[in-house]
This record gives structure tokens, sequence and C-alpha cells, in this order.
């Protein structure tokens, strides 16, 4: 029942475009232990239906380009395959290090960097 209800709220953060997915990849590998490859191919694949309830509500709002959706949208879902399909070659450990390496630079980019 929990895990009902962390993808729940997991979904909504990335529709609201928290970074829902980084919360979702600590969860199954602390919480569940699920290796690495297999959480981040469950990641990007979650991610396609939370991204789509995320641009219905922006699209509603008038927040989204519709022209730039349309050249955006066929890129970033063949990249979300690519992703998944490449996660399970590349060796365990090396994954876990460039993961946890990405989430010190994205922290501290947003710490030190430029303000808008």
């Amino acid at each position: 029942m929990s895990a009902f209800w962390v993808s729940l709220g997991v979904g909504v953060l990335s529709a609201m475009g928290v970074g829902g997915g980084t919360l979702l990849m600590i969860w199954l590998c602390v919480f569940t232990d699920t290796p690495q490859k297999t959480a981040q191919a469950v990641n990007l694949i979650y991610f396609l239906p939370a991204g789509a309830a995320g641009l219905f509500s922006h699209v509603k709002n008038r927040l989204v380009s519709l022209r730039a959706f349309a050249l955006c949208a066929p890129a970033a879902v063949a990249a979300s395959v690519a992703g998944s399909i490449a996660a399970t070659w590349v060796d365990g450990e090396l994954l876990r290090r460039l993961f946890g390496a990405a989430l010190v630079f994205v922290g501290l980019s947003r710490l030190f960097g430029k303000k808008p």
C-alpha cells in the first residue's frame, strides 16, 4: 500500500516540476532495495505519464508553446527509451557514482549559482 502513496506523491511532484524522479530513484533504491539499473528504467518510463499530466495542466493554463512542444516531445520520448536501454548496459557502480555526482552538481549549482 505504501508504494501506491509514494508513487502518487512522486507523480504529483513530477507534474509540478519539483523533481519527483529523483525522489522516486531514492525511494526505490533505498527503501525497496531495487537495483539501480531497474530503478532508472522505471523512473524513465514513469516520467512519461507524469509529464503528460503536467503538460495537460500547463497547456490548459497557456504556459506551453505548442510549437516548441511539437519539436521537443519526440526527442524527449526517444531519449527516455534510449536512456532506459542504455542503463542496462552500464555497470551499476558507475551509474550510482554518476547519479550521485549529478545530484551534488545540481545541488551546488542551485545553492551557489546566479539567481535569475
